[in-house]
């Protein structure tokens, strides 16, 4: 889907924590593309994986091996709320 001329991406932090003083976020980039939305995880505001959205498999093994099994959980959950039929 193109986005109008002019029309802003939107990007969306669906889930935030702190974990051991280090703080890990997950963000959605183009959110309104749906499945063709970049999922993005942070960690102290430095991306440490970044996948299509359609590809949330990868990305949630990406998420565990580095914020470990309990936040990817939850922040797959969000993803999902996020991103209705992923």
């Amino acid at each position: 889907m193109l986005l109008p001329l002019g029309a802003q991406a939107k990007n969306v932090e669906v889930a935030k924590e702190k974990i051991s003083g280090v703080e890990w976020q997950v963000m959605i980039k183009n959110v309104e593309r749906g499945p063709a939305a970049t999922l993005i995880l942070r960690k102290n505001g430095k991306n440490q994986c970044k996948e299509n959205a359609v590809a949330y498999a990868k990305f949630n093994t990406c998420a565990t091996a580095k914020a470990g099994t309990t936040y990817a959980n939850q922040a797959l959950k969000a993803i999902k709320k996020a991103i209705p039929g992923l």
